[in-house]
């Protein structure tokens, strides 16, 4: 193996790896370190020299097998550049070699985001917006991720985060994805099936790591981002309709408006229907005509449900008996009796 070794040299030929800068090689499935001493003949690091990470042995026999090398300038020091790493033998002629570029710009955490604005309910699911740049630490080029949240908060149980079809579920208020390769993720947090958040705020926090054969000298370095979050009760998914003042019973000619507020569930700002009925000497109820009927978004509206304030008012000449209002709306409806006297 004396008949082997790697240089490391500038645009200008020059050796180039500086002093504590370490090498490792990875021969099949066995790894082998190096750390240059800043003392190497010619700038020639032996691949004789290179010591096992398990028993410490040197490669005993020939290079039967692909190699590739990682190289960790973690406490050294080196320009921004063009470098070559080449392996060479004694004939002097190149087995292998390669060409790279040294700059500092650091790993970072691009994106930690929700898809969904404000709030999150206590039973919800979040789409998590995710985005790892590794620029030139290699280190990141593949990471994993761990999510937990701030201390003396903790995920419901039942809570379960979805990546890439497969599911992962959170173990002493922290849950471990492998996310691959760096870069865009898209990560789900359900808590529908679970016993729901505690209504407040809750920052949710990303530990990125490296991964794979690049992380061998990363020594538990990670990356960290936090994301708030503001928790209120779950959705309403029903029609709720209040009379806003008042009694519902009236005085047939005292020409009164009845001021409804109507809550319901809807992406849209649709219209609440209202069909005013009276009801027959046979118990049955039929169409009432000649009520006004005036409808309005309440500042009330939000992603937990529309208000709409409605204000109906009878017919000036209405007999006395009783009468029903059908609020309809998403799919619901709640109807609403009057007594006019």
């Amino acid at each position: 193996m004396k008949d082997l070794w790697l240089e490391f040299r500038d645009e200008k030929g020059n050796a180039a790896l500086p002093k504590a800068a370490r090498l490792t090689l990875i021969h099949g499935s066995d790894y082998y370190v190096y750390s240059i001493t800043g003392n190497e003949a010619k700038g020639q690091i032996l691949l004789s020299e290179f010591r096992s990470i398990e028993d410490n042995t040197t490669i005993e026999s020939g290079v039967s097998k692909p190699i590739r090398v990682i190289v960790d300038f973690d406490k050294a020091e080196i320009s921004v550049g063009a470098y070559t790493l080449r392996l060479r033998n004694s004939t002097g002629a190149d087995t292998q070699w390669c060409t790279l570029t040294v700059n500092n710009e650091a790993a970072n955490i691009a994106e930690f985001s929700r898809t969904e604005p404000d709030p999150v309910f206590t039973k919800d699911k979040v789409n998590l917006n995710l985005e790892v740049t590794p620029s030139s630490d290699t280190r990141y080029t593949e990471v994993g991720a761990v999510f937990g949240l701030e201390a003396g908060q903790r995920f419901p149980e039942g809570t379960v985060f979805t990546y890439a079809g497969k599911a992962y579920y959170p173990a002493q208020d922290q849950v471990y994805i492998p996310l691959g390769a760096g870069g865009d993720y898209s990560i789900e947090l359900d808590t529908t099936q679970s016993a729901g958040f505690t209504e407040g705020e809750v920052s949710l926090n990303a530990k990125i790591f490296p991964m794979g054969e690049n992380a061998v000298n990363s020594k538990g370095e990670s990356l960290e981002r936090s994301l708030a979050m503001t928790v209120k009760k779950e959705k309403e998914t029903g029609l709720n309709v209040e009379l806003a003042e008042g009694s519902r019973i009236f005085k047939a000619d005292e020409g009164r408006s009845f001021k409804f507020s109507v809550t319901y569930l809807s992406d849209a700002s649709e219209t609440v229907e209202v069909i005013p009925q009276t009801k027959t000497a046979e118990g049955n109820y039929e169409f009432s005509a000649d009520w006004k009927i005036e409808q309005e978004d309440s500042a009330d509206s939000n992603k937990n449900g529309r208000t709409k304030i409605i204000t109906v008012t009878p017919p000036q000449s209405i007999p006395a008996g009783t009468y029903r209002l059908r609020f309809k709306a998403a799919g619901q409806e709640v109807p609403y009796n009057l007594i006019a006297e």
